[in-house]
């Protein structure tokens, strides 16, 4: 049915030749089929070639057209999808699972079908790093975020676990501008869900953030250690401060309103944001610095 993916390595050529199969309507509605297409969609959105920026909107277009080929919200028919993108798609292998992390995030903006199938799997994610696994993919409440994270010790995983921290803090940060804090009303609408599903509760969204803030104080003093795990430890901090900022922002609203209904209440004080990524590494690095001159001398 794909000829054109033998004869051409061209990014262009072989979108063309997808999007020439769904204007036919070549590809089958199923399973088997649609989920064929949606793992091109996002093996074409991933590769990696020489016009990336020039080709992006043209990818993107094709991701969401991918996705939205044949849409049909019907939740066993979202389970099966899921099930046989998986299938494709070997998340036991880290680099796959990051790259299915990142485009999930991008993808669940484009059109409903993206953003329920990319929400399921990104839940299969989360599943499968913290040993949750249920087997079966759909749209969960997120009150199960607090589930998930609570049985993860960040100090544990700072020290003997970075690679699974930065695939766990990635998933839980995109599960978060999928659900709570990105715009659902149309999903909700479209695939006929409640509301309530993407709301993730005050009280669980403080233990996340306070969660993501341990995560973030524990990286912050393995800084100065010299075990290559540097360029990862940078890159999970940036990801951690941007959702911490997201959810500060949410987080204030909550606590005042606390606040206002009883001002004489003890609450817990919110966590202060951390510092940008790039200054918490230079204060280690001359602190670190400091510490050599005064052993020097």
């Amino acid at each position: 049915m794909c000829p054109f993916l033998f004869a051409t390595e061209d990014i262009y050529e072989i979108m063309d030749g997808f999007h020439l199969l769904m204007d036919n309507e070549s590809i089958a509605f199923g399973a088997v089929p649609q989920g064929t297409l949606m793992v091109a969609g996002m093996m074409v959105y991933l590769l990696s070639h020489e016009e990336l920026q020039l080709s992006h909107v043209k990818r993107t277009l094709f991701l969401q057209r991918c996705f939205n080929y044949m849409a049909c919200t019907e939740e066993t028919h979202v389970n099966d999808l899921c099930f046989y993108i998986l299938k494709k798609i070997n998340i036991r292998d880290s680099d796959h699972m990051l790259n299915l992390i990142l485009c999930c995030q991008d993808a669940s903006a484009l059109c409903t079908m993206a953003q329920l199938v990319c929400s399921c799997l990104l839940w299969a994610v989360l599943d499968w790093l913290t040993d949750m696994g249920t087997g079966i993919y759909r749209l969960r409440p997120y009150s199960e975020l607090k589930l998930a994270i609570s049985l993860l010790n960040p100090s544990v995983c700072v020290e003997s676990f970075m690679h699974g921290l930065n695939l766990t803090v990635r998933a839980i940060s995109a599960l978060l501008v999928v659900g709570p804090y990105g715009n659902t009303v149309q999903i909700c609408h479209d695939a006929g869900v409640s509301p309530t599903i993407f709301v993730l509760p005050d009280d669980d969204a403080s233990f996340v953030f306070r969660w993501l803030s341990d995560v973030v104080n524990e990286l912050r003093r393995s800084m100065d250690q010299a075990d290559g795990h540097m360029e990862e430890r940078i890159a999970v901090l940036e990801v951690a401060c941007h959702i911490m900022l997201v959810m500060h922002e949410h987080l204030l609203i909550v606590y005042q309103r606390l606040r206002d209904l009883d001002p004489e209440a003890e609450i817990l004080p919110l966590p202060e944001l951390p510092p940008e990524p790039e200054m918490a590494a230079n204060a280690n690095a001359n602190a670190n610095e400091g510490e050599n001159e005064d052993n020097s001398v």
